[in-house]
């Protein structure tokens, strides 16, 4: 099932506990484990109603003057109201961020046999290791462009993915011009755009400056794959100029981890459950007493 993630905006500011109409307990963290603390909430999950999700991230200021990452709270550290009545949180897991990702594929007709049927297995491994809070698009090139918009059903994208067939020229610059174009459209603000083919662009009406300076002017980092012995080597300076990873490989197995080692891992955030009483509008105000430090956020979410 899809969740339908609302993005909120975030107000964060310390709050003295005699101004609440609801405090949670005070955390046992010791008040020296952090110099300062942030957060956001970076969603409301409200598409199985009653059961509400409200996926916040905090870190903490350590030594070193680095943010942490906090996963370790309890329930009674927070508390929650809806239209300033309190609800009760009934759980607490934690997850890490949605990505938003497109994935640039090359189904030229050099890709014909084993070369298609390795990029599925390694595509296939990459969407199934994903979570339910992400989105995908694919962007399957040969002389023409064959989409599948963002969307977080994996059965809709691994069905893309089992219809490619290899023909045709290679469109690359096209292609990764038109991911560009998309990525701005993402819902989530984590994007990863990943850019595979194993030949040399003889299609597209796109260059790879026009590429190059699209990446730089939205600040994309693009990563590149070269699957073949005679990759377009300007792949890897695409790569190196906005800031991504590259990749040079043969091997169907080096391509399976190649692509799942872009599955993010971090876990950090930390997700409120709680049932709503009735649909509508509602103003949730999330407080958060944890060591020394009050904080307070809020947000609005339909349901």
């Amino acid at each position: 099932m899809n969740h339908k993630t609302i993005p909120v905006m975030l107000t964060v500011v310390m709050m003295l506990s005699s101004c609440r109409k609801f405090t949670p307990e005070r955390s046992s963290v010791a008040a020296g484990a952090y110099s300062d603390l942030r957060g956001s909430v970076t969603s409301i999950v409200a598409s199985r109603h009653p059961n509400i999700e409200a996926v916040v991230k905090i870190e903490g200021l350590a030594t070193g003057g680095v943010f942490q990452s906090i996963t370790d709270f309890k329930k009674g550290d927070f508390a929650v109201t809806e239209n300033n009545s309190p609800v009760v949180i009934e759980q607490l897991s934690y997850s890490r961020e949605p990505i938003s990702a497109i994935l640039v594929l090359d189904s030229s007709g050099s890709m014909y046999g084993t070369p298609i049927d390795d990029l599925k297995t390694a595509v296939t491994a990459f969407i199934n290791g994903l979570l339910g809070i992400d989105e995908v698009e694919i962007i399957e090139f040969d002389t023409e462009l064959t989409i599948t918009p963002f969307t977080s059903t994996k059965s809709d994208l691994l069905a893309g993915i089992n219809n490619m067939v290899a023909s045709g020229g290679t469109a690359l610059w096209d292609a990764t011009s038109r991911a560009l174009d998309d990525i701005l459209n993402a819902t989530n603000p984590n994007k990863l755009l990943i850019v595979m083919t194993d030949g040399i662009d003889g299609s597209s009406t796109t260059t790879y400056l026009d590429v190059r300076d699209k990446a730089l002017a939205i600040d994309q980092e693009i990563n590149c794959i070269g699957y073949s012995d005679l990759y377009d080597h300007l792949l890897q300076s695409l790569a190196e100029e906005t800031g991504g990873t590259f990749h040079s490989t043969t091997s169907s197995g080096d391509l399976i981890t190649i692509y799942t080692d872009y599955i993010p891992t971090e876990i950090n955030q930390t997700i409120l459950h709680y049932r709503t009483r009735e649909k509508g509008s509602k103003k949730v105000e999330i407080y958060l007493n944890y060591g020394s430090f009050s904080e307070y956020f809020s947000s609005q979410y339909e349901s």
